[in-house]
């Protein structure tokens, strides 16, 4: 495993503004792609922050970059056209020390981006959680079925689209919320994706 002791809280080190140039310029062939998606919206700025959305999905990238992903992140907010992906390939050849220490940039590079994209201000109301999904299915088709891995972290209310909580009733069923994205062609087409969505302070729910 690539270590990523030291640094400040979370392992978090502030490494030169080209760290994901510098990064990239050392990788090799990547294995697949990962996909880290964190929520930045006014509602996830509660305790913790920012912070706890970067540490929640600190495992998947962990196991990105074990893999040799090319990973790529963003934060998003109310509409899929804020969104600015930044990628770090993280396939890298040599001799095993130089890959951990390889290894080891590449996480605290991720990290410090992530949670730089996380505490940024939103640029657009609500939460556009199926948007997000639709704008990462491009970055996943890089990469053939079964070498596709999908990271979010969000706390899941959706305002905006089929899936706005502001148009449920109390005890709403969720099936009528997938039929009904689905008959407006809203849903995400993620086949062939391994999918975990992380809700911070919950346990993380995997799907696939």
């Amino acid at each position: 495993s690539p270590d990523t002791r030291g640094g400040t809280a979370m392992g978090i080190d502030a490494p030169p503004a080209d760290c994901v140039q510098s990064v990239a310029a050392t990788a090799a062939e990547p294995a697949g792609v990962t996909v880290v998606l964190v929520d930045r919206t006014a509602s996830t700025h509660g305790t913790g922050g920012s912070r706890d959305y970067v540490a929640a999905v600190r495992p998947g990238l962990l196991e990105a970059v074990e893999r040799g992903d090319t990973v790529v992140f963003a934060a998003f907010d109310g509409t899929a056209a804020t969104i600015q992906w930044k990628k770090v390939h993280t396939a890298f050849e040599g001799g095993s020390d130089e890959v951990l220490l390889a290894q080891a940039d590449a996480v605290r590079c991720l990290q410090q981006n992530l949670l730089a994209a996380a505490q940024s201000l939103p640029e657009a109301a609500n939460t556009d959680v199926l948007g997000a999904l639709h704008a990462a299915q491009t970055q996943l088709a890089a990469a053939p079925e079964g070498d596709r891995h999908l990271v979010l972290a969000t706390d899941g209310l959706t305002t905006t689209g089929c899936a706005d909580i502001n148009n449920l009733s109390p005890g709403g069923q969720v099936t009528a919320v997938v039929d009904r994205c689905r008959h407006v062609n809203e849903l995400p087409e993620l086949s062939g994706t391994a999918v975990l969505v992380h809700h911070p302070g919950r346990l993380p729910a995997p799907r696939h």
